[in-house]
């Protein structure tokens, strides 16, 4: 005899995490048909799961259901996706549509499990006034949401606090502290400055941030390979340089015998589904995955070198991290770039074993410096160690000596000479209306392309006799009261007057620097100059600099009086009644003002 169809009471939860960000909505859905239907908070410490999955958990009513009497199905989209007889299951599905539709049959096993109730119930995911929350990892949540009708701006407020107010996007970032529980809320103003939209479910956010691996540079014996070993690849290749991984048949054959997990898994959810790689480690990062328990693991390349890897039970670890009796290993660590050969020694507890990783074959560039070819080895060239100043190729400049990775055709040029002087002699800058001090210094380089790059860059930097105080450290870059007068383009040619001498080989040019619309305290104060030039080496943050000595120690008066003193000072040898003007107005300004 058939039972009565009974109510089948269903909760289902629902969990977001995206990159280390848990999402916790807990407004309350409507269902069609007999099911009650929710989604709420669970654990989010059971249930992480990757960027493009949700998290469905279902429960039913044990009272009603008794554990161990009825088989519990369910579908979506006609598959079925769970066939449970516990008080509850989980399943995944796609995450990103706007809705799903799910069928729960209960089946009785008393009587081979015939459908003795059955329902199908409709979701629809949050629309537009709901917040989607994003964050990288770390301390900064970028919030996003869809756009409201009628809205001008928005405010987004933290915990009930107002953070800004002005937000003309549909985006915003956010500092906000980890591993604390917070309160997102997004308000949606019209013209009027009325608020016309509110999140109705208020995203509860919990930044969780990631540790550093606790790790420990160890030397080992050097990776010496007889000839003989007898490689077996992997059928998936690195996710960053689609490398091959290779591994011993002996080391599959007695040590990884396991084949449940071994191999490459790409980020996502491509783990197996009994392991709970797929909530944590695979979620996040691309890994080399094996089972075979272990305290502590190493990893070392062919010269011995590398790291041990402890407390690799921590979830928060970037790169190494072990189950109960799984080791998860980030794949850039054992990735081998295009033309690249690696060897990987893997220590474990009880055990270890070698790994070779072929990178993909690439095209094979050449170099040459002064039409000279270099030796290339894997696409890299080591630069000789004759130019004084280094080499220059395609508006950048490498230190001699240097280790170049070629991905294309390079032809390298010497710099050999950089030649930096600075005027002695100190003028007036005869404009009206941005008058002042003019310093004038000359750069000159046996490499025209170089010389005239923005990896060459020059300047003068300019300060008061008093804060100079005979000391060259006070007036450097960065130096505290110093003006830096770059010498910057502003035709297409950076130089005052250029410099092209092809016979003596001599490029470059002069440039000038000038302190202007100096207050009036300023016209009878000492000046010093001196000119500076910047060599930006790739590969290295910080700029060789190279200065000229320290000139000036004149007031724009001083040089105002001089003038008058010269044979060009009347109007017929040169200059204008306005520039004449110019250089009385300096030359009689009294002191005393």
């Amino acid at each position: 005899m058939k039972r009565m169809k009974k109510v089948l009471s269903i909760v289902l939860s629902l969990a977001m995490i995206l990159t280390s960000i848990t999402v916790y909505n807990t407004k309350t859905a409507k269902a069609d048909g007999l099911f009650p239907f929710k989604y709420g908070q669970i654990d989010r410490g059971e249930f992480i799961v990757g960027a493009n999955q949700i998290n469905v958990v279902f429960s039913w009513d044990r009272n009603t259901y008794p554990v161990g009497q009825y088989t519990f199905k369910v579908y979506y989209e006609n598959n079925q996706i769970i066939s449970n007889d516990g008080a509850w299951e989980q399943a995944r599905v796609p995450f990103g549509r706007d809705s799903y539709t799910f069928r729960v049959d209960v089946c009785d096993k008393e009587n081979n499990n015939e459908v003795v109730a059955t329902d199908t119930f409709d979701w629809t995911s949050p629309t537009n006034n709901d917040c989607g929350v994003v964050a990288t990892v770390g301390k900064v949540a970028s919030l996003s949401w869809k756009p409201i009708s009628g809205a001008v701006r928005y405010a987004v407020l933290v915990d009930d606090s107002i953070i800004a107010d002005n937000i003309t996007d549909v985006s915003y970032e956010c500092e906000v502290s980890a591993n604390v529980e917070h309160n997102i809320t997004i308000n949606a103003y019209n013209s009027d400055g009325e608020i016309i939209e509110s999140t109705n479910n208020t995203a509860k956010v919990i930044i969780e941030t990631k540790t550093e691996d606790t790790k420990t540079a160890i030397k080992q014996e050097p990776i010496e390979l007889t000839g003989n070993e007898k490689w077996v690849a992997f059928d998936k290749k690195t996710k960053e340089n689609n490398a091959t991984v290779y591994i011993e048949e002996d080391t599959l054959n007695k040590v990884l015998t396991n084949s449940g997990l071994r191999g490459l898994y790409d980020k996502g959810s491509d783990g197996p589904n009994w392991n709970d790689v797929r909530k944590t480690i695979i979620a996040d990062l691309p890994v080399f995955a094996f089972i075979q328990g272990s305290t502590n693991v190493s990893i070392v390349d062919k010269n011995g070198e590398g790291y041990e890897y402890t407390n690799t039970t921590d979830k928060t670890n970037f790169e190494v991290w072990r189950g109960n009796d799984c080791i998860y290993i980030n794949q850039n660590l054992i990735d081998a770039k295009p033309g690249e050969e690696k060897v990987f020694r893997i220590t474990l507890t009880n055990t270890s074993f070698l790994i070779r990783v072929v990178g993909e074959e690439s095209e094979q560039y050449t170099a040459t410096v002064d039409g000279e070819e270099l030796a290339v080895t894997n696409n890299t060239v080591e630069l000789p160690t004759t130019a004084d100043y280094g080499y220059y190729c395609n508006g950048k400049m490498y230190k001699k000596g240097s280790v170049v990775t070629l991905e294309e055709n390079m032809t390298f040029t010497s710099v050999n000479k950089l030649d930096l002087t600075i005027t002695n002699g100190v003028s007036i800058r005869l404009v009206t209306g941005e008058t002042g001090l003019r310093y004038k210094a000359t750069i000159t380089s046996d490499n025209n392309e170089a010389i005239n790059s923005d990896a060459i860059k020059e300047g003068i930097l300019i300060t008061t006799q008093a804060n100079y105080n005979d000391t060259d450290s006070n007036i450097k870059i960065g130096s505290d009261n110093v003006l830096n007068v770059a010498n910057v383009s502003e035709t297409n040619n950076k130089w005052y007057a250029e410099k092209n001498d092809t016979i003596n080989n001599k490029y470059g040019g002069t440039f000038c620097g000038s302190i202007i619309k100096m207050i009036d305290s300023n016209i009878p104060r000492p000046f010093v100059a001196r000119a500076y030039a910047t060599i930006k080496y790739e590969g290295y943050s910080d700029a060789t600099v190279i200065y000229t000595g320290v000139i000036g120690k004149k007031s724009i008066k001083d040089i105002a009086k001089l003038i008058q003193k010269g044979t060009r000072y009347k109007t017929e040898n040169g200059y204008s009644v306005d520039e004449i003007k110019i250089i009385d107005d300096f030359a009689n300004y009294a002191d005393a003002q």
